[in-house]
């Protein structure tokens, strides 16, 4: 070779081998700091560090995604799901009664659950609420909250007032929104800001983007800086208990308020204790700037993953109704039978089909279909396909997780169609003329465990489940979910650098999609002109399965298939 030679191994599709590289990713498998730094401009963070600088940033990041904000983000969800389902019938409704079906129908569901996921984030990571609404007026195409660089014409009536808390989070808003819709422009703007490029001598939606970029690290400096203050004053004493309770549970429930939490938790317990980063060393705690970076990856990974997944999940069971009573099943008996008024404590643990529609929907359509590893300075031997081969130091190695993910050997021979029941071997409402159970299916929906971490055979349960959902009797405690085979299935990546925000992209889908589909809602494909209704749906199939890969995976011509809600009559 003598240098004048490159390897790359590019993609790897081979379940063990996956496995293995995610497995060893504290020295060997790392991220390559070239690619990923780009990512660092609030800050360094859990996604682009290695080391022992990734283990403190990962025990740090790890513990505030509990239960209290799980919680959160059931609560969010479910308002705004709400909010998005009664907005979606009126539309329907009205558009049935005024013109023809044909080239109506919701055609906005991209936009709407993009719009979700970040009222969520808002919520459950900063502890504000935004109201659907402001989604709801820039469908309409009215500019009131639409920021497009300068000015500020927000509506600020769903923001609540607290002094300069209410501008500050609308700054936050408008910035992040914008963000997030051009996150390829983002990461070109923080190459340029690298080579000193000045701000003046950009323009258009580029200049937009980087006033943003500076408005969002203002905001999210001075709601961390309030949120520090916040935390050194939980201890002062109440006059009402029950008031300090209150407070002490509503600020426990947003992320920022936990992260600061644990990271001066961290501090505490190891003192003046430092770990190597460089030539020095750097408090065991998270300094403002690693808050902000975090809480910006954070924004980043969850926001386009969970947006994503609830628009093809749904545009997919409007493409497939049978999937639709197949949920329903679920959510009408779960729904009759709570007493805690859908409580997420309560009603999570039940809701396995809502989940199987989601793994489904991100093994199909994963938000990211590949993730690259790199060998940084070392050789190193990895097996692939029962052969041991000699890595050299400075290669990247790509899992294809979208190859993974549609392997016929582990999914069969239908492993491009849509089956959510393909998750639920022993569902009771589904006819399973062929399947044989090898070891008692993994039950998940109440546990914290990864995916991939209890071995199944995929062939002997997935692949050899029924072929669609029967009118069969329902029993939700009789059905769980599979784990599939370790490597097989990593929409949240794997090993110990799986997702931290994995559960919290779980409830929040799970809670949208009890709310959607409640109390008899159906969603059903807006026939074109001379379309049937069967080939409506195929259309929509096919644009669906015609995605787009930019940052995430997103659908391509989403606008182009209408959708229209109703309730089912009995």
């Amino acid at each position: 070779m003598g240098g004048s030679c490159c390897i790359y191994i590019n993609p790897v599709a081979d379940p063990p081998a996956c496995t293995d590289v995610l497995k060893r990713c504290r020295s060997e498998f790392q991220k390559n700091p070239v690619q990923y730094n780009l990512l660092d401009m609030y800050g360094v963070n859990l996604v682009t560090t290695n080391g022992k600088l990734w283990e403190r940033h990962r025990r740090i990041t790890t513990p505030p995604f509990n239960e209290s904000v799980s919680e959160t983000v059931w609560d969010e969800s479910a308002r705004q799901a709400d909010a998005a389902r009664r907005s979606w019938m009126e539309q329907s409704a009205a558009e049935e009664a005024t013109v023809p079906v044909s080239g109506g129908g919701v055609r906005t569901t991209q936009h709407d659950t993009t719009g979700i996921a970040f009222n969520v984030l808002s919520a459950a990571g900063f502890g504000i609420q935004f109201s659907f609404d402001d989604v709801v007026r820039k469908r309409a195409g009215n500019k009131a909250g639409k920021r497009e660089g300068g000015g500020d014409d927000t509506d600020r009536s769903n923001v609540a007032k607290n002094d300069h808390t209410d501008h500050v989070m609308v700054r936050y808003r408008d910035a992040l929104t914008l963000l997030l819709a051009h996150v390829g422009e983002l990461i070109l703007v923080t190459m340029l800001h690298q080579i000193w490029w000045p701000k003046f001598a950009m323009w258009g939606i580029m200049r937009a983007v980087a006033d943003a970029k500076d408005e969002y690290g203002l905001a999210l400096q001075r709601m961390i800086k309030e949120a520090r203050q916040a935390v050194e004053e939980e201890d002062v004493a109440f006059a009402d208990q029950q008031e300090k309770e209150a407070k002490a549970k509503k600020k426990a429930a947003s992320l920022m308020h936990s992260l600061i939490k644990a990271s001066d938790q961290s501090d505490s317990e190891e003192g003046n204790a430092t770990v190597e980063r460089g030539q020095g060393g750097v408090s065991p705690g998270l300094s403002d700037e690693e808050v902000a970076g975090n809480l910006f990856v954070f924004n980043i990974a969850g926001h386009d993953t969970t947006a994503s997944a609830l628009n093809f999940a749904i545009t997919l069971l409007a493409a497939e109704p049978k999937w639709q009573d197949w949920l329903a099943q679920e959510i009408d008996t779960v729904t009759s039978e709570d007493q805690s008024g859908l409580k997420y404590a309560a009603v999570f643990p039940k809701l396995h089909r809502c989940l199987a529609v989601m793994y489904e929907t991100l093994r199909l359509f994963g938000p990211v279909p590949n993730t690259p590893r790199w060998t940084a300075q070392s050789y190193h031997t990895l097996t692939i396909e029962g052969k041991e081969y000699l890595i050299p130091p400075d290669t990247e190695i790509r899992l294809d997780l979208a190859a993974l993910h549609h392997d016929r050997q582990t999914w069969g021979e239908d492993a491009e169609a849509f089956r959510p029941d393909r998750w639920i071997p022993n569902s009771t409402s589904s006819t399973s003329a062929t399947t044989t159970t090898t070891t008692t299916p993994a039950t998940l929906s109440n546990k914290s465990e990864d995916v991939d971490n209890q071995p199944i055979s995929p062939k002997n349960t997935i692949a050899s489940a029924a072929s669609g959902p029967s009118n069969g009797s329902f029993d939700w405690q009789s059905e769980s979910l599979i784990a599939p085979v370790s490597g097989t299935f990593l929409p949240w990546t794997g090993g110990p650098r799986v997702c931290p925000g994995k559960k919290f992209s779980q409830v929040e889908f799970t809670s949208a999609m009890l709310r959607f589909f409640k109390g008899g809602a159906r969603v059903r494909v807006v026939q074109e002109d001379r379309e049937t209704e069967g080939e409506a749906r195929a259309r929509a199939s096919r644009i669906v399965h015609d995605p787009l890969v930019s940052i995430t995976l997103r659908m391509k011509n989403a606008e182009k298939i209408g959708l229209q809600w109703y309730v089912k009559s009995e």
